[in-house]
Order: structure tokens, then sequence, then C-alpha cells
């Protein structure tokens, strides 16, 4: 028998475990709200324009929470917070600071204090945060400028401010910053300095021709005294080209140095290379004695190669057709001696039907091929309609399967699968292993086109032509007329494309892709999807109009659920 001394030690034991477990249901049931951990700039870091002009692209941040960690391990990405107070600074000179050094980082201190509005007389040589405020006749009112300015971020996530530049020509610093760590990030205010790029976005080998625009201020308490900056000397030199220098990108000789003209303009040409991407080049304005400084300004040029594009994206399509089509020959192949189970066991029960078709769907990795078979089966006299709907259903289920897995990135396992399918391919067909090498080399076909898609895409996400005009997002707050019409517009594209493919799921993953890769947005993507479903169950449906009853009634089904569903 056990002492008393450890019959309590027991207890204390499973009372403890106890108060843990229920300590564990207790947090289960209240998700912490996750703290801030990151902020970054969204798109561009620098804001150019005239003297005490109202810069129109506002400063953009994101804040985003800590990694998360799944039941596996793996480290996730960052999800973005709500309500988190975001704080934009503008960095001051520190008092009895020379004029120059004013727009050194290291020298210059950000204003403590709350959003008070500036209270000078004229406009100050550093720039503003606006805050527009209403004036008493119920318009808007003049923006008034602050130096610091604090901003909750939305459900994306996103904080943002605008900017007025001062009356000085330079180089100034806005910082964003959250409480927690002190993670700040750094904009650039560029005064007196315009971008003029009539092309920021040609095609490889192009010549496109870049420029600057200087001004300044005649009178600094005249903000009307405009007038440009003539006779300045401007250095260019590319800084930044995809790949490696060899790509071919390059300015001439005369164009790496130039002057500007009466109205304070100068242009260069770059010779873009054979590489698609970005092309950066750097803009330095040669100082004059007595005037202050302008540190130099990146100019950026998209190139985009829309021939690889094209062969890319069809070559990924293709293959990745060919790799799903041999991969459900491959598992019909491997599991014919247990085809009979639709039409036997599994038929006689709804449940168990759709089971089965939630494993069929996952395994063959279409459910557009799963209910092509059933009304093959129907037609033959095997199988019913009303028999045939649950495994419909649950093939439909079991198809989503994919985009499951090809979310986890498995492209690195296609050269393996295809090393494996062709060697169990070509042993003897004695040991029954030639049906799983051609689920091997379909499977590997398969993630070798999808790696062709996502290169493709990550390509064309480069293009804001193709972005802002060829695939424009569903935006709802246009109005009902607009936003309809583009959603039906997807609808019939995605539906299109899966009729003519045969596959809804080859439009279900490159819709998630382009929306991945921000090619389109989400409200373009949706639509896309549900479209792409009731393409391929109306091309079943037309190719069941010649077979028998049960399997055009199984086909009409099929279509009728896909469209109720959308």
């Amino acid at each position: 028998m056990k002492s008393s001394r450890e019959q309590t030690g027991a207890q204390v034991l499973a009372l403890s475990v106890l108060a843990a477990g229920l300590g564990t249901l207790a947090g289960c049931g209240t998700e912490a709200e996750p703290a801030a951990d990151k902020i970054e700039i969204v798109g561009e870091d620098v804001r150019l324009g005239d003297p005490g002009e109202s810069v129109e692209e506002p400063l953009l941040v994101r804040v985003l929470g800590p990694r998360s960690v799944d039941f596996l391990g793996r480290r996730q990405r960052r999800q973005p917070v709500e309500n988190v107070p975001v704080t934009f600074a503008v960095v001051l000179p520190k008092p009895g600071a020379e004029k120059g050094s004013a727009q050194t980082p290291a020298d210059g201190e950000v204003p403590s204090g709350g959003s008070e509005p500036y209270q000078g007389p004229d406009l100050p040589p550093h720039p503003l945060i606006l805050a527009a405020t209403p004036s008493p006749a119920g318009g808007s009112a003049e923006p008034r400028g602050h130096t610091r300015v604090t901003v909750a971020t939305d459900a994306d996530g996103l904080a943002r401010a605008r900017l007025r530049l001062g009356r000085r020509p330079g180089d100034w610093k806005v910082e964003a910053e959250i409480g927690r760590k002190g993670e700040k990030v750094r904009f650039r205010a560029v005064c007196g300095v315009k971008v003029e790029i009539p092309e920021p976005e040609s095609v490889v080998g192009a010549k496109v021709p870049i420029g600057l625009r200087l001004t300044r201020l005649a009178d600094e308490k005249d903000l009307k005294s405009l007038k440009p900056a003539s006779r300045r000397t401007i250095l260019w030199q590319i800084v930044g080209a995809p790949g490696d220098a060899a790509c071919g990108a390059e300015l001439s000789e005369r164009d790496r140095q130039t002057k500007t003209d009466d109205d304070g303009l100068t242009v260069t040409e770059i010779t873009l290379g054979d590489r698609p991407g970005l092309y950066q080049v750097l803009a330095e304005v040669e100082p004059n004695p007595g005037e202050e400084p302008i540190p130099g300004v990146l100019l950026s040029v998209v190139a985009m190669d829309w021939v690889r594009v094209g062969l890319t994206l069809a070559g990924g399509v293709l293959l990745f057709v060919i790799g799903i089509r041999i991969l459900g020959n491959g598992f019909l192949l491997a599991t014919s001696q247990h085809m009979h189970l639709p039409t036997g066991p599994w038929a006689r029960s709804r449940f168990q039907g759709y089971l089965g078709g939630l494993v069929a769907g996952a395994l063959f990795e279409s459910s557009s091929l799963v209910t092509s078979h059933l009304t093959n089966l129907a037609n033959g006299g095997l199988l019913t309609a009303a028999a045939g709907l649950a495994l419909v259903l649950g093939a439909n289920v079991g198809g989503t399967m994919l985009p499951q897995i090809l979310s986890l990135d498995p492209g690195v396992l296609a050269a393996p699968l295809l090393a494996c399918g062709t060697l169990l391919v070509l042993v003897p067909r004695r040991l029954g292993l030639a049906p799983w090498g051609w689920v091997a080399l379909g499977a590997g076909l398969a993630l070798t086109g999808w790696e062709l898609l996502k290169d493709g895409a990550e390509i064309s996400s480069l293009s804001r032509k193709l972005r802002t005009e060829v695939l424009p997002d569903v935006d709802f707050g246009l109005g009902f007329g607009a936003c309809s019409g583009r959603t039906f517009a997807y609808l019939g594209l995605g539906a299109l494309a899966a009729f003519s493919l045969r596959t809804s799921n080859l439009i279900v993953v490159l819709g998630i892709l382009l929306a991945s890769s921000a090619v389109v947005g989400p409200g373009a993507a949706v639509p896309m999807i549900l479209g792409a479903n009731v393409g391929s169950a109306s091309m079943v449906f037309l190719l069941s109009l010649r077979k028998r009853r049960e399997a055009r009634r199984l086909a009409l089904a099929n279509l009728l659920v896909q469209s109720f569903a959308c």
C-alpha cells in the first residue's frame, strides 16, 4: 500500500494537471490580440515636389504582429495589426545647428509633444504633416501642418499621413514609429525636385527617357515666386538592375552628365537590359555655393518581357494540365481493382458516397475529372444519378486539396518525383509499379507547371499597366453598375477558361497565384474562381448530351449545384 504522503503527492499532481488543463481551455476561449512587432513602408520611401506643395501620394506604413508557429513548427507570415498608434514626426534640426546640418539625420531630433499645428507666421523651411480641418462654412479648409501626428492603423494594419513640403529645397526626413521596441521607419522628403518619366514601364532593350525638374523660391516668404533652377549640373549613374551588370543596361557617354535648361528640366536616356525587372538610375545634383545641397534621387523604370511571360504561362498551363491528367490516370490504374466500390456498397449510402467522392477528389486532384468518370459510369448503367450525386458533392470538396498542397510551395519535389516516376515506369511490369510511376510523373509535371506559372506571375506583377488597365480589381466604391459589371466579366472569364480547358482546378490555382502575386486583387480572383467551377461543370454537361439519361441527369445535377453555389 502507498503511504499517505505518496497519496497526497499524487493528488496534488493530479489537481495540478487538471488546473493546467482548465487554464488551457480558458485560454483557448479568448484569443489574445497580437501585439505590434514590426513596421514597414508600403510603396516608395521618397516624396518629391516643389517648395510649399502638398504631396498627393501619402506616407503609408503597415504594422505587423509577431511570427506565429504552426503545429509543424514552421514560422508563419506576419499578420497586420489593427488599432495601433503610429506616430509620424518630422526630423527637425537641433537648436543652434548650422543651416546645412539640418539635413543630416544624425544631427536632427524628432520633436516631442502632441499633434499641435505649426504656429509660425510663414511656411517653415522643413516639411509639415497635414491634417485637414473643416472650415466654418462647412467646406474643406486649407490643410494645417503639424510636426508630429499620431494615426491609428486600420483593419489591414495600414496607417497613412500626408505631407506638405517646406519653403527651402533640400532633403528632409520624416519618421514613422510605433511604441513597442521603438520600431521605426524613415521617409525622405526631397523639396525642389520632381521626376519626369514619360514611360515608367517599357520592354527589354528599349531606350527610355528620364529626367528631373528643379525648382526653388525666388522669395522664401512668397510661395507664388516659384521659379526653375537652371544651369544645374546633374550626374547620372545606373545603380540597380535585375540579375547582374551583364544584363546590358547602359547610359551613353553624353547622358551621364547633363545640365538643366531654362525651365529647370534635364533629360537623359537609359537603354534597358535584356532581363525583365526594375532598373534604377541615381541622379546627383551638384551643389552651388551658398545653396542647400540636394542628395541623390533614385529614378526607376520597369522593363517587361511579354514574350517570355506568354511562353512561361503557356508552358506552365500545358504542363500543369498534362500532369493532372497523367496523375489522375495513374491513380485510376492503381485503384482499378477497387472501382467497384462507387457502384456497389458506397452507392447505397449517401454518406458513404460522399466520403468516397471526397477521397476520389483528393486523389485525382480534380473534381472535373472525377465527375467526368462518374458520368461515364452512369452512361454504362453502372451508376444512377441519385447515387452518383453524393459522390459528385464529395469530389467537389476533395478537389480543393490541390490548392492547399500547392500553398505549401512543394516545387522542390518536382525533380525527385520525375526521376522516381521515370524509374518506376521502366521497371518490369510484372512488379505492378507502373501505375505509381505514372502517378509520380504526373505529380512532377504538375509541380513543374506550377513553378513556371509562379515565375510568370512574379514577372507580370511588375507591370502596373496590367494591374490597373488590363486586370483592374473590383472596387466596391464605384457603385453597383461598375462593380457588378467587372464582377460578371471576371466570372465569365473564369467560366470560359475552365470550359475550354475542361478543368476548374487550373483556373483556381492560377487565380490564387495571381492574387498572391498582387497581379489581381481578391475582388477579381474570387469571381474568377467561382466562374471556373461553373465553366467546368458546363463542359461536363455538354459532353453528356449524347449519353444516356442517367449520365445527363448526373451532369445536370452537378451544373445546378455549381450554379447555386456560385
